[in-house]
């Protein structure tokens, strides 16, 4: 057996074995000795990827680990600076996730840490992410300034009886 053999209970036999049940990777394997009448020796199956994110390295999917290592800067940044107390970073190229960690609490006065299974409602961002591309370009054309109050964007119109 190669010395990079993984073994049936290795971490990485784990891992892979995980991606392959989900769908991530293909396998074709065949039996090498029989079984049973029923799993005779050479006989095997195919399963084809279900195209689903799987795990590598960065550099296999043409990042960088050192360009990753800033992400764990940037988010201890924010952490220290009180932008937010906990974040989730998930990055994937290629159908391959490449960095996903957890940072800090999902409130300031937790005492429990996100992990990985934290789910999160993003409904709220939609509000940010559909409008601030739109503000951004009307300042850049000059229609809005970024001091201008919200009477002054949206005049007041007396309600008739």
């Amino acid at each position: 057996m190669p010395w990079w053999y993984p073994t049936e209970n290795s971490e990485i036999s784990q891992k892979k074995t995980a991606e392959l049940l989900f769908g991530a990777i293909p396998a074709v394997g065949k039996l090498p000795v029989s079984g049973s009448f029923e799993f005779r020796a050479g006989t095997g199956i195919e399963l084809t990827s279900l195209n689903r994110l799987g795990y590598s390295l960065p550099e296999r999917v043409g990042l960088s680990s050192k360009g990753l290592a800033e992400v764990d800067r940037l988010v201890h940044d924010g952490l220290d600076s009180l932008m937010y107390p906990g974040a989730q970073v998930l990055v994937a190229g290629h159908g391959k996730v490449v960095y996903n960690k957890s940072f800090g609490k999902p409130t300031y006065d937790s005492n429990a840490e996100v992990t990985d299974d934290d789910i999160y409602d993003l409904a709220s961002i939609t509000k940010i992410l559909a409008t601030l591309p739109m503000v951004m370009k009307m300042e850049e054309e000059g229609k809005i300034e970024l001091n201008d109050t919200f009477e002054e964007l949206v005049p007041s119109t007396p309600i008739r009886k």
